[in-house]
């Protein structure tokens, strides 16, 4: 995922400002998210795939895909 943030990285801080949060942690990342029992955790998944400025059958797919979890890669 970091590689495809990297794509809207100057869109990061203003989603980051606006959403009132200094961190993004990915709701999969189990040891980051120890890290810090007590803080808000707030989905800011729409947000930024419309930083992507997504057509509407993308858009669709990006809302369907956050149903599954995310599959390992085989190499």
């Amino acid at each position: 995922m970091d590689d495809l943030l990297v794509e809207i990285a100057s869109d990061l801080p203003k989603i980051r400002h606006a959403a009132g949060v200094t961190s993004l942690v990915s709701k999969w990342n189990k040891a980051e998210l120890d890290r810090c029992p007590n803080a808000v955790r707030i989905d800011l998944t729409m947000r930024l795939v419309d930083a992507f400025q997504p057509n509407e059958t993308q858009r669709k797919r990006a809302i369907e895909i956050q149903k599954t979890k995310p599959q390992k890669i085989k190499e």
